[in-house]
Order: structure tokens, then sequence, then C-alpha cells
């Protein structure tokens, strides 16, 4: 694939209730009636503004469309798509190069709708986008069943699905396969479990143009993505700067020891049952459950001929079967919940501010031996440091095919500049003059 611009072509369906609505970059002269002016697209792998370690956030773009009939104006009552042009409708980009063949682009949801009147005529049209993962993020957090000791690719995968997401969407590169030890879901919110597992791990998380929800380590490049290779002939103005917005320190790191997980009875009840099944659901543990490790159960009025448990972090539900009515079940739960005794270490940061440096807080929610957190805290320290200075190139022809979590390869300049990079942010402008601004830190 060419590392240059190749005056690829964009194509635009808008995905109407009623029916599609296609727009092209380039048109015969006859058939200007529905034109693709112009696309941008602001693509990030996190949100390093306020945490360093990142945050998920969405991709941007915006599109400006000119329609003869003005029929993408959201005030047009005339229009067939009235009363459709709202937020959440889907738009699938495409692009089409060399190859002749129309490739995904994204796939998109709207976020905004801007028509206008200019010079006797209808104007173009301003639709504003965003990928899937703020709207997914948005979604309650699924119940989180208890677990220790599980990988993090099951885990995230699990969660994802629960919460409607196909298993073919989602990636988690395999170096994320670790175990995780105890874990808790903090919040009450998707983004909220996967800003946690992500910040466990120190991984990214964006949707790729395929739709797919990449988990792959932060200072890694994605498997699945590009590498291209830049001499000076490509480069035009290279930089190097420390990012101002990363101004910290040290790290302090919380993280719960080992005696913090106590083993307890996480509840004791009697219960008056039916005869068959019977679903309790209003079961609150004592505390965040972690695992549960035996249910005793005793009657004197029946037979208890099934059990089930499930037991989830916040309350733990029971299904039990008993062979009379009016059946006294005497039911108690054993198991290990997460106390409140966090501790905490520190990091120093190399090469920062003389003065005004900041401390970064740091909370794991998870289960670690002093010697673990301190080697953890080391790691953020360094992670840090590393995303502190970033390279980049503005307005340059590149090929609009970057993406953030690519390789980049700087070779023949002779300088320090020479070495390999991780693409972290990339602008692609589509208009009269094509631009690209790529940021991207070196690993």
């Amino acid at each position: 694939m060419d590392v240059l611009y190749g005056n690829e072509e964009l194509r635009a369906t808008i995905k109407f209730p009623s029916g599609d609505y296609v727009a092209l970059s380039d048109k015969p002269s006859t058939e200007l009636d529905k034109l693709l002016l112009s696309a941008e697209f602001s693509l990030r792998d996190g949100n390093t503004d306020v945490n360093p370690v990142g945050t998920m956030m969405s991709n941007s773009a915006s599109l400006v469309i000119y329609d003869a009939d003005d029929n993408l104006s959201p005030g047009n009552t005339e229009s067939p798509y009235y009363g459709e042009m709202v937020n959440g409708v889907k738009v699938l980009l495409e692009i089409k190069g060399s190859s002749g063949d129309w490739e995904p682009y994204g796939t998109w949801y709207t976020t905004g709708w801007s028509g206008a009147y200019y010079d006797g005529g209808a104007d173009a049209v301003r639709i504003s986008l965003e990928d899937r993962l703020n709207t997914l993020g948005q979604l309650p957090l699924p119940k989180v069943a208890a677990y220790k000791n599980i990988q993090v690719d099951q885990l995230i995968q699990t969660v994802l699905t629960a919460a409607g997401v196909d298993e073919e969407e989602i990636y988690i590169d395999p170096a994320l396969n670790q175990i995780v030890s105890y874990g808790i879901a903090q919040g009450d919110k998707l983004r909220d479990f996967i800003n946690s597992i992500c910040q466990m791990v120190f991984a990214r998380v964006f949707v790729d143009r395929n739709n797919v929800i990449c988990f792959y380590p932060a200072l890694s490049t994605l498997p699945t993505g590009n590498t291209w290779t830049l001499t000076p002939d490509e480069l035009g103005s290279l930089y190097n700067k420390n990012e101002a917005a990363i101004n910290y320190s040290s790290v302090k790191l919380s993280y719960f020891e080992p005696d913090s997980v106590v083993k307890e009875v996480l509840f004791d009840k009697v219960l008056d049952l039916k005869a068959g099944s019977n679903t309790i659901t209003d079961i609150t543990p004592t505390g965040k459950v972690i695992s549960i490790e035996q249910v005793d159960i005793s009657t004197q009025d029946a037979v208890v001929q099934g059990l089930q448990v499930t037991a989830f972090q916040d309350y733990i539900n029971l299904n039990i079967t008993v062979s009379e009515d009016d059946a006294e079940v005497a039911v108690t739960g054993i198991g290990y919940t997460l106390g409140n005794k966090l501790s905490y270490v520190t990091a120093n940061v190399s090469n920062t501010a003389i003065s005004g440096a900041g401390v970064l807080p740091f909370d794991t929610y998870q289960i670690l031996t002093q010697a673990q957190a301190t080697a953890l805290a080391q790691q953020v320290a360094s992670f840090v440091q590393a995303v502190s200075r970033s390279f980049g190139v503005s307005g340059t022809p590149l090929t609009p095919f970057i993406y953030p979590g690519d390789k980049i390869v700087i070779d023949e300049t002779g300088t320090h500049y020479d070495g390999e990079y991780k693409v972290t942010e990339a602008t692609v402008r589509f208009s009269e003059g094509y631009g690209v601004d790529v940021s991207f830190i070196r690993i």
C-alpha cells in the first residue's frame, strides 16, 4: 500500500429508516446533485488530556454534503427524510484506492445536522459523526459475576457480549492475555469497566475502520495494523515536543494487599418456599464478592431437590427446588469479599519539570503484594515518561489509510528521529486541499 495520498475517493451511505442516501466525493459533472464536498476525521487511541494512562473515547468525523434539493437539511419538511435526521443514524464510510475496490472507512453514527441557505439557494449540510464507543460506554454495566484467577480476554469478552456486542466485533491482543487474580468492577457504566480494565493492564481501546472494538497494549502497535516506512521524501517537517498536559513528577499507586481479601459469611437467611422451583434474587452480600466458596442448606420440612447459585459482585441469586409447600429452609453462603483497606506506593517519573509537576493517582483495584505494587508503579512511571514526549508531522500528503495503532518506521534521516513509533493520533482532511496530521510516540 502506498504511503502517500493517491486521490482516493470517498462514499458515504446514510442508513435512513426509509432508505439509503448515498453521496460520493467524485462524480461526473452531470451528476452533481449529491456531492460529498469534504470530510474530516479526528482519530485517537484514547483521551490522555486528564489521565496519561488514557480513557476510552470515540473517534469523530464531520461531512459536508451538497444536495441540490436540500434533502439533508433537518428543517426541510419537503425532504423524504424529514423527521429521520436525528442523532444516532448509522453512516457507512467507504474509500476506493488504486485497487478500484471500495473498502470500509468506518461505521459512524450522527451526532448533529446543520443546514443553511446561501446566495439564493440551499447551501451544503454539515453532519457530525462519532463511532460506537461513546454510546457503548454509556450503557449500564452488565451484571459482573464474582471472579478470581480469570484471563483478561475472557473477562472483557464476557462483559462486552453481555452488553450486546458480537464476539466477532471484539479484538483483544494476545499480549493482554494475563491472569487477573482478583478484580472489582467500579462504577455503574460500561465505560467504567472498560477504563478500569485498560488501566489494570496498560491497554488502549478504540474502534477500527471495520467497526471492531480493539484492545491492545498502550506502548505497542496493533498487530492487525499497518506499517508505514517514512524517509525524508515523505516526511516534510518533523517535530518533537513535551506534552504540557502530562506534567507529573511521581505516581501514587493504590492497591489492596492480600490480607484485604476476607473469607466470611456472605449471607445467612431462612426462607419460606413453595413446592418446586424457587428463585431468590434479593440477597445482598456483606461486601464486594470476589468468590463464593460454599453454600450450606438445611430443612426439616421437605427434601431439597436442587440448588443453583449465581454470585455477582453486589448480589447473589439462588434457585432452590424443594418437595413440599411451606418449606422452611436455612441457607448460609460463605465466600471471599474485598475489604476497604487500601495501601499505596509511589514511584518517581524521570525528566519532569523542575517545579510545578503533580502526582498522578493510579487506582488498580487489584490484590497485590508490596513488591508487585512497587514494580507496577515503576511501570506506570516509565509509561508516563514515554508518553510525555510526542513526535509528529503536519499537513503532509500521507496515506488516508493511516490509523492509531499503526507502526511508523522513520529511516534515512541520519538523526535521532530514526526509529520505530506508534501512531496515537491522526487527523485526515479530504477537501480541495488534502492533508494529514499525525502524532506518534517512540516504542
